[in-house]
């Protein structure tokens, strides 16, 4: 008897897919049109190893040591030009005070193809699928510092490009052609990026502040 049932409870698991039809489609993500699956082939597609991150990152702490160096010594001749004036003209009353000789902005806002807001929409649906979903304020802070969100933003300084900020901005080729406009190709990137030098946007973020760059 209970060889008999047994016999009929594996045949009912054969025939019965477990979880029901429920399960035969991805669930989509919101207002983007893509599924969680193909983001992550999306994601996958564009893998980074270890040794690939770490080029970036170097280049990308030349260029910001350039740049830091390069502001220290605009301000530094800013500081004597004024000091020579002083010595030779009567200080003006009321004069006009100059602007900052900090380092140039990280990049430009505005000008790209879709808004910030749909760019930080995909970024935080992209996220989400690598697991990072606690780690999304840190995300958006960091790459709010680096680009503003603009898949179009361009340091004039170093060159990074796009939202992620790669340097060189080819680097995002591999992956998608359309690595100039489109801001899901630079997010997987970015987010790839991230994942091989650092492991987490957490650490990414933190990084950042410690450092300047990540």
């Amino acid at each position: 008897m209970t060889a008999v049932c047994l016999a009929a409870v594996a045949a009912f698991l054969v025939f019965v897919p477990i979880g029901g039809e429920d399960d035969a489609e991805p669930p989509k993500i919101d207002a983007q049109g893509m599924s969680a699956n193909e983001m992550l082939e999306m994601l996958r597609g564009s893998e980074m190893d270890p040794i690939a991150a770490d080029a970036v990152a170097s280049a990308k702490k030349r260029a910001y040591e350039k740049q830091q160096a390069a502001a220290k010594q605009e301000k530094a001749e800013k500081n004597s030009d004024e000091t020579a004036k002083s010595s030779f003209d009567k200080p003006e009353p009321e004069a006009a005070v100059g602007g900052g000789g900090g380092p140039l902005p990280d990049a430009p806002a505005g000008g790209g193809n879709t808004s910030v807001s749909e760019n930080k929409a995909i970024g935080k649906q992209m996220n989400a699928v690598k697991g990072w979903s606690g780690c999304w304020s840190a995300l958006e802070s960091l790459w709010t510092k680096e680009s503003g969100w603009n898949e179009r933003a361009q340091n004039p300084s170093s060159g990074a490009y796009g939202i992620p900020q790669s340097l060189p901005g080819t680097k995002m080729a591999s992956a998608g052609s359309d690595w100039q406009t489109n801001a899901r190709t630079q997010i997987a990137w970015g987010l790839n990026y991230i994942d091989a030098r650092y492991g987490t946007p957490c650490e990414a973020w933190g990084h950042s502040q410690s450092v300047g760059w990540y």
